[in-house]
């Protein structure tokens, strides 16, 4: 069971111990939903001998987890995406892998699926074995982007996904950033937003997602977990300046 606002039951374990069989992030396009998958993966591999991250990202090949398929994979990360020669394409490929790692119950699959409902049709596929899975369903909110700035918004949002993808959301990521500009304050009012979403959805908030050199800022006004976050993202223009430790390109702009 999660841990979080909306359910008070969830315990005080550390965020990555809630992790099913399949942990799908969904969301609109710059929710940071691809930086949270990718977190998610690498502290998994630290737990778990088994990892894969499944990138279904089919409408944005720029900012996709395909794009660091060799750290993840000197991590123990087994990556599944398009095949190499439409790696950096947009057409609609999906590996034939996904769906037996979908059914094989050694695997922690995470899957990072392409924003909106266009991109959650991908998913939409393989609904039928996922049902049959224990799994979270995130859909991740940045509410300072486009279309996710009010309650509503997100609501409709969460509703046109789920009826694309054929699936329940299961709960909320709060991931309110303005890039490098987030300050504390931000955070808070961004995830005040996302709190009225969640109360109008009844779900709950799984976590709050942030820059790890944030996380000593929220704890006096949030409730729901924090998730800190090393920011492995790096625009084109950006590449070749520095590398995390991770060996990930490290950015300077909106994650």
């Amino acid at each position: 069971m999660l841990r979080g606002e909306g359910n008070k039951d969830w315990g005080n374990r550390e965020m990555i111990d809630i992790a099913k069989h399949l942990n799908i992030f969904v969301g609109p396009s710059g929710s940071g939903k691809t930086e949270i998958a990718l977190n998610w993966a690498w502290q998994l591999a630290d737990k778990f001998s088994v990892v894969a991250l499944v990138d279904l990202d089919i409408l944005n090949p720029y900012f996709t987890s395909r794009q660091l398929g060799q750290p993840l994979e000197n991590k123990g990360i087994e990556v599944v995406a398009a095949p190499r020669e439409w790696a950096n394409t947009d057409l609609p490929v999906i590996s034939p892998r996904v769906k037996g790692l979908l059914q094989d119950p050694g695997y922690r699959v995470v899957c990072d699926v392409g924003g909106d409902d266009l991109g959650a049709v991908a998913l939409g596929q393989f609904a039928a074995e996922i049902k049959t899975r224990e799994h979270h369903l995130f859909f991740v909110v940045n509410p300072f982007r486009p279309l996710t700035g009010v309650a509503g918004g997100i609501a409709t949002l969460v509703k046109e996904i789920e009826a694309a993808a054929g699936l329940k959301v299961t709960a909320l990521v709060s991931n309110p950033n303005l890039g490098e500009e987030t300050r504390g304050t931000v955070i808070k009012e961004g995830h005040r937003i996302v709190q009225e979403a969640a109360s109008v959805l009844k779900l709950p908030i799984a976590f709050l997602a942030l820059r790890s050199d944030l996380a000593g800022e929220v704890g006096a006004f949030s409730s729901v977990p924090p998730f800190p976050l090393e920011i492995f993202i790096k625009k084109p223009w950006e590449r070749g300046l520095n590398l995390s430790p991770a060996g990930m390109y490290l950015p300077t702009l909106n994650h």
